[in-house]
């Protein structure tokens, strides 16, 4: 999952729920369970209290919560009640952008772009904050283009109920471990373009070695 050389810590997408989230954080995603289960686990004011959580930024849990799932770090046992939360309150909010394509801005090292490639289908471990407006997500070194159906379970629109930032930053909320495929990584103007899509099936799973077909 991490890797450090010299002072720089590289953080890597993985084909598998890595032990610790699958020991403090699992017991959401039984194949068995439908919407109408989660819904009836969770109150609406449950949801608005965990979004808002996540989404204040004076809080930082949003940045504890991510470096302890993209490191798989033994700090998910403090978070993982909330991590189940998070995930659950993603899966059963509706998603208002009607599918097509969001987009993240990301900093990549030259490792974790070649560990993208050599896996092709893979899981991002952290909950992924995304934009639906191109000119609101994050300038950084890498652009990721996300194809999702307007279908998917596994990303919530922020509206203001759930974050303050919602006009500002137009986000769409993918939970952790969602699966993505890499269609493309281009180089355009010095900045890599990797084009994903979401695969609403592969998010269902443990492990990604058994390939099912993409929708895309």
């Amino acid at each position: 999952m991490t890797r450090t050389v010299g002072d720089m810590t590289h953080f890597f997408v993985t084909s598998s729920q890595q032990p610790n989230y699958v020991h403090f954080c699992s017991g959401l995603d039984n194949h068995n369970n439908n919407n109408n289960m989660l819904q009836q686990e969770s109150s609406h004011s449950k949801i608005v209290s965990t979004f808002q959580q996540y989404t204040r930024h004076e809080t930082q849990l949003c940045t504890k919560v991510n470096l302890s799932l993209a490191a798989d770090s033994t700090s998910l046992k403090q978070h993982g009640d909330f991590i189940r939360d998070l995930r659950q309150s993603i899966l059963v909010s509706p998603m208002l952008h009607t599918g097509g394509t969001v987009f993240r801005g990301v900093d990549l090292s030259k490792q974790e772009i070649s560990a993208i490639e050599g896996l092709g289908h893979f899981f991002f471990p952290s909950f992924t904050s995304t934009s639906v407006s191109r000119d609101k997500c994050y300038n950084k070194d890498a652009l990721l283009v996300i194809k999702i159906g307007h279908n998917t379970r596994f990303g919530a629109t922020m509206t203001p109920e759930f974050s303050p930032y919602a006009q500002d930053e137009e986000e769409v909320l993918l939970s952790c471990y969602t699966a993505m495929w890499l269609e493309k990584n281009e180089k355009v103007a010095g900045k890599h373009i990797l084009t994903l899509a979401l695969d609403d099936y592969g998010c269902s799973l443990q492990s990604l070695s058994e390939e099912p077909k993409s929708i895309f």
